[in-house]
């Protein structure tokens, strides 16, 4: 996924891969850092979700674009 031309999921694996190469880091801190990602990676992920691709009913998504209608259900 890109958002404002940054490709989080290559980020994300980079990032990953140096943590995984990096000699002397404790375990504690890895294992932090690596929750870390995946909550960013979750966050990112529910981000471009709508209920356009997405399993969510339109009705019940508060980010859905709301459009007037007239009487008797034509659009405005």
């Amino acid at each position: 996924m890109t958002l404002e031309s940054i490709n989080i999921n290559e980020t994300l694996e980079n990032a990953k891969h140096y943590l995984k190469e990096e000699p002397g880091l404790s375990p504690v801190f890895v294992a932090s850092m690596e929750f870390i990602l995946l909550v960013v990676k979750l966050l990112v992920d529910r981000l471009v979700h709508n209920s356009k691709n997405s399993s969510k009913a339109l009705s019940s998504d508060p980010h859905r674009e709301k459009r007037a209608y007239r009487h008797g259900g034509f659009p405005v």
